[in-house]
């Protein structure tokens, strides 16, 4: 029942930060991006975030910036909602071939049942447009892109995206699906180890077609699920990858699953 910012804008944001110190440098990843405590959001009141950024370290062709994200609680008191290393460049190098490789396999579901019964996402974050595959092994999907910031945004600090919230928030999607279809749980994201991406800027839905996201489970346990995740654009060729990326699994999520929709009081707000 309460509205919480997605991972992915988080990324953004933090990205962001690893920049702002580094001018002339090219956003190329993360490392170790730990989600520590959902950013929940209120109709009662504003949430001032901080990006906090340390100094960069030099490492062979890349420059690594320490950053977290804070708020502050109803009681002014600091709260440390995410940490990672961001990973800039001189120049981005060329992207290898994907290789990811799902088993083919049904997945029931239509797009409006995954965001009416399944998925909690509001209208801007319904990116999936249709599974591909849904195996043992993973799950393939077809997404949009995000519009330009300042449709999300009043006043972006940039123009165009360092990566794709809408994209990536697919890619988490994916599994949070994969997951329900495999395990009857649902499950939130709360680690990924590495993320590398070899464009400046995803490609325009309308005019490059969709991207397509591979998903491949590496590692499931009781309460975890591990993925490898490859963005592909409408060529097949290698807009960026994810490794080890985690999701929390728990059947107390499914509840809150369940209680998908805001009131219209919020809405408003």
């Amino acid at each position: 029942g309460h509205v919480v910012v997605p991972k992915a804008m988080v990324v953004e944001w933090l990205a962001h930060g690893g920049l702002h110190g580094n001018p002339g440098l090219l956003f190329h990843g993360y490392d170790h991006l730990r989600i520590l405590k959902g950013l929940v959001l209120t109709d009662t009141r504003p949430n001032p975030v901080r990006v906090l950024a340390g100094a960069g370290r030099k490492e062979g062709d890349l420059f690594r910036v320490p950053v977290e994200m804070h708020s502050l609680d109803e009681a002014d008191r600091d709260v440390l909602h995410a940490s990672a290393e961001i990973v800039l460049a001189d120049f981005l190098p060329e992207a290898e071939a994907g290789d990811n490789r799902v088993q083919p396999g049904a997945y029931a579901h239509t797009r409006q049942e995954i965001y009416e019964s399944l998925l909690f996402h509001g209208p801007e974050m319904q990116g999936i447009e249709s599974v591909e595959s849904c195996s043992e092994d993973g799950i393939v999907v077809r997404c949009k892109t995000a519009p330009a910031p300042a449709s999300w945004i009043r006043n972006p600090i940039r123009n165009v995206w360092l990566a794709d919230p809408l994209a990536l928030d697919c890619g988490f999607q994916a599994v949070i699906l994969w997951v329900h279809e495999k395990l009857g749980a649902f499950s939130l994201p709360s680690y990924s180890r590495e993320y590398r991406q070899y464009r400046r800027a995803y490609p325009e839905r309308e005019a490059e077609g969709p991207v397509t996201i591979v998903s491949r489970i590496t590692r499931c346990a009781d309460h975890s699920v591990t993925a490898d995740l490859e963005f592909l654009d409408a060529g097949g060729e290698l807009i960026a990858r994810m490794r080890d990326f985690e999701c929390t699994v728990t059947p107390s999520l499914n509840r809150a699953f369940r209680r998908n929709r805001l009131t219209e009081e919020f809405l408003a707000s």
